[in-house]
């Protein structure tokens, strides 16, 4: 529906929906709105299905097809900007873990392949 909406607009309305909303630079989902500059990838950025056990990724872009996906996700707090340290990943059974704010979530590779990540670069805290 945005996406139609996007083609019958004035650049004047858009600017002032982009004005009022704060102007982002990503949907909600992470995906880059048009005419900001924001780049389609990030730096370093990997889909989740390539991640590696151990290392604690930020979720960049997640797939907004499908709502029932989407609210999974949501749940389970696989949203853009929150990170998620991959526990197991076992290809060969089409299955990995992640663990996120909330919890230990199992997902599969159909669905981590949708899931952009980047590596986390904040600084951890002294033990």
């Amino acid at each position: 529906e945005a996406h139609r909406l996007e083609h019958g607009m004035s650049q004047d309305f858009q600017e002032k929906l982009m004005e009022r909303l704060g102007n982002p630079k990503r949907s909600p989902f992470g995906r880059p709105i048009p005419g900001t500059g924001e780049p389609k990838m990030p730096d370093g950025a990997l889909t989740l299905d390539t991640a590696q056990p151990g290392e604690t990724y930020v979720v960049d872009r997640v797939p907004e097809e499908d709502s029932q996906l989407l609210k999974f996700l949501a749940d389970s707090m696989i949203v853009p900007e929150q990170s998620i340290t991959v526990a197991e990943a076992a290809p060969y059974l089409g299955v990995m873990e992640v663990v996120t704010q909330c919890d230990r979530v199992s997902i599969g590779y159909n669905v981590a392949s949708q899931i952009v990540v980047r590596p986390n670069t904040a600084p951890t805290s002294p033990e």
